[in-house]
C-alpha cells in the first residue's frame, strides 16, 4: 500500500431501519467528505465487511459516488477461517462448520479493522451486546487498541433497538480543561468522537521494549520491599555461593566447614577483612570470587544495619522527610476511607508526595499503604491543631478531607480556617467531602478566611449528577409518544438515597409527563417512615394550610413514590405483578438503578431480572436502560461484570457506574467540571444589567476570572440553587427537542409564548421542589389576597426607594429566609411579573449558556493540516470578512480569533491584506466590508457560510465567528 495511504475502517448494523437509511447515508457522506478534506492529497481507502445489506451497503454506495476505493473483506480474505469438510459429513455437521466459519470471519474482520484503521466509522446503537465480531465488538477492540485511532460513532437506532445510547457520553466532559466537548446526551443521528490515548509503538518494537523495562525497573526501585528485603537476600545468596566456592579452593580437605566459613562473611569478624589466609602452612591470597563474596557480605551487613537504624528512627526519618517536603509540592489527605485510598493512589500515580493523617492505629488498608511510594502515614486526631501542624498542612499545595465522618471533616476544615489566620500563613486549596446537605451549608457559612479556597463536595452526589447528565432518565425526546417515566431503585444505601433525591429535584417536565419512582429495600416500611421524617414536605398532610397544600400539589402532582420490600427469591422478582413489568410499551420509559453498597449483591439481583427485561423489551419495544452501582476498586472486575450483564440482556443497555477509582481520582474532585454551567448561571444573575434590552447574539461574554470570582462569593444556598438549575438546563434542552426538534441554532432560537410559558413553569416547579426538600414553606395567608401583596412589597427591596426602607426590607427578607419561609412558593400563575421574568430569563439565556459552555470546535482542528486555507484562498472576500471579525468584534473568543489568523497567514495575499487593513480607519474598514457583501450573490454567500462552518468545525453549534458572519449576511 502507498505509504501515504490512510485506511478508514467501517462497521455498522445490518438491520438498520428502512426509514433511517436516507439520513444515515447523508450523515455518512458528510463525514467521508470531511475526512477527504482533512486528508487532502492522501490516498484514502475504506475497508468494510461484505454483508451487502444494511450499513455495509450504504457505505459501498457512498464510496462509489465519491470515487473512493472500497475494499469489502469477505470470508475468502481470511484463509484461517476455512475449515475442511469432514468426509461424509451430514447436513447438520455442514451447517455447524459453516456457522463456525462465519463466526471466525466476523471475529477476524473486527480484529483486522481495529488493528489497521486510522479512523473507524461506526453506525451503531451504542449497546455493547458482546456479540463476537459484531459492531459493538469492533468498537470495543478499537477502544482497547494499543494504536492511535479516532472513532466516529453515528448514534442511530436499529430494528431490534429503537432507542440508541451514546456509550461514549462519559467523554463529553474534559475534566482537565473543565469544558464540555459536546452536548452530553444522546441525540439520534449525531456524531460522537473519541480518540484513543495510546501512542503508536516503534516499528521494530525495540524502543517500546526498553521503555517497558525502564518502567518496570523504575517501579521496582521505588518499593521499600526491594531495598529492605530483596537486595539483602540476593547479596546473602551471592556471598554464600561465591564464598563456599572460594573457600573450597583454599580448604580442599575441609569441605564440610566451607559453607559455614562463607556464612561468616556476612558477619563483622576477621573473615570479612582478612587480606590473606593460611592453608597447610602456606599463605594463600583469596581469588576473585572470594574477594567479591567478602564485599557482598559487607554490603549485606551494611544494608541490615541501615534497615535497623531506619526502623529505630522511623518517626525521626518521616519528620525529616516532611520537613524537606515543606519546600516542595506535596498534598495532605485527612481521613482514611475507601474514598481517600483511591485518591491517594491517584495522587501517587501522578508522582505527587502525599501525607496521610488518620486516626486509625490499624486498618484493612495497611498493606496497601505500605506499597504506595512517596506516602507518609501520620496517626493522630484529624482536627487537632498540633497534628495539622505536624503534617505541615498549611504548607501543602492541596488538602483533601475525606473521612467517613461529616463531623470530623467539618472540625478539620474549621481548624484549618483558624490556622490560616496566623501571620504569614499560606492557604492551600482545600477539598472537603460532606454527605449531608445541611452540613455543607453549615460549613460553608462558618468559614471565614479559607471560604474562597474551599470546595465542598459529595462523592455520591457527583456520581448521580454525572450519571443523569450522560444517561438521563427523561428520554421522552427519543419517543415523542411516551408519557411515563418509571425509575426503579434497587437498594436504599447511600447511593440509592442520593439517586432518589436527584430524581425528586430534577424530575420536573411537562405536565402530561408522569414520573413513577419505586424503591426496593429491606424493611421498606421503616425506610419509608425514615424518608418521610426527613422530607415531610414531599408528602401530603391533613394539617397542611391552604398555601402549603397548594404548592405541594403544584410541585409533586406528576411524581409518585412507593417503597416495596426487596425480594430475596427469583420467584418474587420474576412475578408479572412487579410494578416495573406492568404496562411496558412504547409509551413507557424505564430506568433501573441499583443503589446497594454491595456491588456483588446488586449484580446478583440484576442477573435474575435482566433476561425477563430483555424479553419484554423485544416484545414491547419499550425504552429500557439498566445501571449497576459497582464501586469495587478493580476496573477489570467491573468490566467483566458489565460484559456478563450485557450478555444476559443483549438488546438492553446495561452500564456499571460509580467506581471510586474514577470518582475519587484527582481530576473529577478538583475539576468540578459539572459546576461550569452552574457558575455561568450564577454569573448571569450577578451581571443581569449587561443583558437588559440587548439582543442575545450581542450579549457580552463574561470574563472567566469574573465567573470564578462570583462563584467564590456566592452563598452555599446560591451555589446549590445554581447547581440544580445548571443540571436541569440539559433536561430543558431535551424538552426542546420534543417541542420543536430544536437544532441548537443560537441565531434562530425563538420560542412561542406558549413554549416559553411551559418551560418557565417547569423551571418554577423545579425551583420550588428544591426549596421544599430544603424545608422551606410558603407564607401563611389568613386575611385574603391583599395580605400576600403586602408581604411581596415588604419582601422586595428595590434600590430606587427610600434607603431606610431598603434596609428594613432586606432585614425582613433575611429573617424570613432564616426561618425558611419564601414569598415565591406559590403557583407559577400567581407569581409577580418581576419574579416569573427570572424564570423566563433563564430559558431565553440557554443559547448564551451553550455558547459559553460548549467549545466552537477550534481546539479540535488547531493542529490539523493547513489545507483548510484552500477554500479561503478561493474566496478573498471571505478572507476579508474573517480578518475583520478577528480584529473588530469583541464577542469572539481569543482562541477563535487566533484560529482565524493562523489560517489567514497561509493566504496567498496575507501580507497585502493585513497592510491594507491596518492603513484603513474604522469607517473605511466598515465601508469595504459592506462593499464586499453587496457585491456577492446568494450562491457565493452560501459558499462562504459553508466554508466558515467547515473552518470552525462546530458540530451543530455556532461559534462566535459563525454568528458574526451569518449575522452580516442576513442583514444584507
Amino acid at each position: 500500500m502507498n505509504q501515504r495511504g490512510i485506511l478508514i475502517g467501517f462497521t455498522g448494523h445490518n438491520n438498520i431501519r428502512k426509514q433511517d437509511e436516507a439520513i444515515i447515508k447523508e450523515k455518512l457522506r458528510e463525514k467521508i467528505q470531511q475526512l477527504l478534506q482533512e486528508c487532502s492529497g492522501m490516498d484514502l481507502q475504506i475497508i468494510s465487511g461484505n454483508a451487502g445489506e444494511g450499513a455495509d451497503r450504504l457505505i459501498a454506495e457512498i464510496a462509489q459516488e465519491l470515487g473512493i476505493r472500497l475494499r469489502s473483506l469477505s470470508k475468502e480474505d481470511f484463509k484461517q477461517c476455512e475449515i475442511r469438510p469432514e468426509p461424509n459429513e451430514t447436513d447438520i455437521q455442514k451447517k455447524q462448520r459453516e456457522e463456525k466459519e462465519i463466526q471466525c470471519y466476523y471475529n477476524a474482520l473486527a480484529k483486522y479493522i481495529s488493528e489497521n484503521s486510522k479512523y473507524l466509522i461506526a453506525v451503531w446503537d451504542g449497546v455493547f451486546n458482546y456479540k463476537a465480531g459484531g459492531t459493538s465488538d469492533t468498537v470495543k477492540m478499537a477502544l482497547e487498541s494499543k494504536r492511535h485511532i479516532t472513532i466516529y460513532h453515528l448514534i442511530c437506532p436499529r430494528v431490534s433497538n429503537h432507542f440508541p445510547v451514546n456509550s461514549l457520553a462519559a467523554h463529553a466532559i474534559d475534566y482537565k480543561a473543565r469544558v464540555f466537548s459536546r452536548i452530553p446526551f444522546t441525540v439520534n443521528f449525531t456524531w460522537t468522537e473519541r480518540t484513543t490515548d495510546k501512542t503508536p509503538k516503534d516499528k521494530n518494537h525495540t524502543y517500546q521494549y526498553f521503555k517497558d523495562i525502564r518502567t518496570f525497573l523504575g517501579k521496582t526501585f521505588k518499593r521499600q520491599l526491594f531495598w529492605y528485603f530483596i537486595i539483602p537476600v540476593m547479596l546473602s545468596i551471592v556471598t554464600i555461593i561465591l564464598g563456599t566456592y572460594g573457600f573450597g579452593k583454599i580448604y580442599k580437605d575441609d569441605c564440610a566447614n566451607n559453607f559455614f566459613r562463607a556464612v561468616n562473611l556476612i558477619t563483622l569478624n576477621e573473615s570479612v577483612i582478612e587480606a590473606e589466609m593460611l592453608s597447610d602452612g602456606e599463605i594463600i591470597k583469596p581469588g576473585f570470587g572470594l574477594e567479591f563474596a567478602r564485599i557482598t557480605g559487607l554490603l549485606t551487613i551494611i544494608f541490615a544495619f541501615i534497615y535497623a537504624l531506619l526502623l529505630a528512627l522511623k518517626d525521626f526519618r518521616e519528620n525529616f522527610i516532611r520537613l524537606i517536603w515543606r519546600y516542595r509540592e506535596f498534598n495532605v489527605v485527612i481521613g482514611l476511607s475507601e474514598r481517600s485510598m483511591d485518591l491517594i493512589k491517584s495522587l501517587s500515580g501522578k508522582n505527587k508526595p502525599v501525607v496521610l493523617l488518620t486516626e486509625r492505629e490499624s486498618s484493612a488498608y495497611d498493606n496497601e499503604l505500605q506499597q504506595i511510594p512517596r506516602l507518609i502515614v501520620v496517626r493522630g486526631s484529624l482536627s487537632s491543631a498540633s497534628m495539622l501542624q505536624t503534617v505541615y498542612a498549611m504548607k501543602a499545595k492541596e488538602i483533601f478531607i475525606l473521612s467517613d465522618n461529616d463531623t470530623k471533616n467539618i472540625r478539620a476544615a474549621q481548624e484549618l480556617d483558624i490556622m490560616s489566620k496566623q501571620k504569614d500563613a499560606n492557604t492551600p486549596k482545600i477539598f472537603v467531602h460532606l454527605q449531608n446537605e445541611d452540613s455543607n451549608k453549615f460549613l460553608r457559612n462558618s468559614l471565614s478566611h479559607i471560604h474562597n479556597y474551599t470546595t465542598i463536595f459529595n462523592i455520591y452526589e457527583n456520581i448521580a449528577r454525572r450519571l443523569f447528565l450522560h444517561f438521563p432518565p427523561d428520554r421522552f425526546y427519543q419517543s415523542p409518544g411516551s408519557n411515563v417515566l418509571q425509575a426503579v431503585i434497587i437498594g436504599f444505601d447511600e447511593m440509592g438515597r442520593k439517586l432518589l433525591q436527584t430524581l425528586l429535584k430534577q424530575g420536573h417536565y411537562q405536565k402530561d409527563k408522569k414520573v413513577r419512582i419505586t424503591v426496593y429495600c429491606s424493611n421498606a416500611d421503616d425506610c419509608e417512615a425514615d424518608f418521610q421524617h426527613k422530607n415531610p414536605l414531599f408528602f401530603a398532610d391533613a394539617a397542611d394550610g391552604v398555601e402549603l397544600k397548594s404548592i405541594k400539589e403544584e410541585v409533586w402532582q406528576n411524581i409518585s413514590l412507593s417503597f416495596l420490600e426487596l425480594p430475596h427469591s427469583d420467584a418474587v422478582w420474576l412475578d408479572d405483578e412487579q410494578p416495573f413489568y406492568r404496562d411496558l410499551d412504547e409509551r413507557h420509559i424505564v430506568t433501573i438503578y441499583t443503589g446497594l453498597d454491595n456491588g456483588i449483591a446488586a449484580a446478583s439481583y440484576l442477573n435474575c431480572i435482566l433476561p425477563k427485561l430483555n424479553y419484554l423489551k423485544v416484545q414491547t419495544n419499550c425504552n429500557i436502560q439498566v445501571f449497576c452501582y459497582y464501586n469495587f476498586p478493580d476496573k477489570k472486575e467491573e468490566t467483566n461484570i458489565e460484559a456478563y450483564l450485557n450478555r444476559q440482556a443483549p438488546e438492553l443497555f446495561v452500564k456499571c457506574f460509580g467506581n471510586f477509582l474514577d470518582e475519587c481520582s484527582v481530576e473529577p474532585i478538583k475539576s468540578m467540571a459539572l459546576d461550569e454551567m452552574a457558575k455561568l448561571i450564577n454569573a448571569f444573575y450577578c451581571k443581569q444589567e449587561l443583558f437588559k434590552g440587548v439582543p442575545i447574539e450581542r450579549w457580552e461574554i463574561i470574563n472567566a476570572d469574573n465567573i470564578n470570582d462570583y462563584w467564590m462569593d456566592a452563598s452555599a444556598k446560591d451555589r446549590i440553587s445554581s447547581q440544580q438549575a445548571g443540571d436541569h438546563l440539559w433536561a430543558k434542552l431535551r424538552m426542546l427537542h420534543t417541542l420543536k426538534n430544536w437544532s441548537f441554532d443560537t441565531l434562530d432560537y425563538t420560542l412561542t409564548e406558549g413554549e416559553l410559558f411551559v418551560l418557565g413553569e417547569i423551571e418554577h416547579r423545579r425551583w420550588s421542589a428544591e426549596l421544599l426538600l430544603q424545608g422551606f414553606v410558603p407564607f401563611k395567608i389568613t386575611k385574603g389576597p391583599d395580605e400576600y401583596d403586602q408581604y411581596v412589597k415588604k419582601w422586595n427591596n428595590k434600590e430606587d426607594i427610600i434607603p431606610e426602607l431598603v434596609a428594613e426590607r432586606k432585614a425582613f427578607k433575611k429573617e424570613m429566609q432564616d426561618i425558611k419561609r419564601h414569598i415565591n412558593l406559590v403557583a407559577f400563575e400567581r407569581l409577580y411579573e418581576t419574579e416569573s421574568a427570572k424564570d423566563y430569563d433563564q430559558i431565553n439565556a440557554i443559547p448564551y449558556f451553550l455558547k459559553q459552555i460548549l467549545p466552537s470546535g477550534f481546539g479540535q482542528i488547531k493542529n490539523k493540516n493547513q489545507n483548510k486555507i484552500q477554500f479561503i484562498n478561493k474566496n478573498p472576500g471571505l478572507a476579508y470578512l474573517l480578518l475583520y471579525a478577528a480584529n473588530i468584534d469583541n464577542n469572539i473568543r481569543e482562541e477563535e480569533k487566533e484560529l482565524i489568523k493562523s489560517h489567514l497567514r497561509g493566504h496567498s495575499q496575507w501580507q497585502y491584506l493585513i497592510k491594507q487593513f491596518e492603513k484603513m480607519n474604522e469607517k473605511e474598514r466598515a465601508d469595504r466590508l459592506l462593499e464586499i457583501i453587496n457585491a456577492a450573490d446568494n450562491a457565493e454567500k452560501q459558499i462562504w457560510i459553508q466554508s466558515v462552518k467547515e473552518l470552525m468545525k462546530s458540530d451543530g453549534r455556532f461559534s462566535g465567528v459563525e454568528q458574526y458572519i451569518l449575522g452580516l449576511l442576513k442583514m444584507s
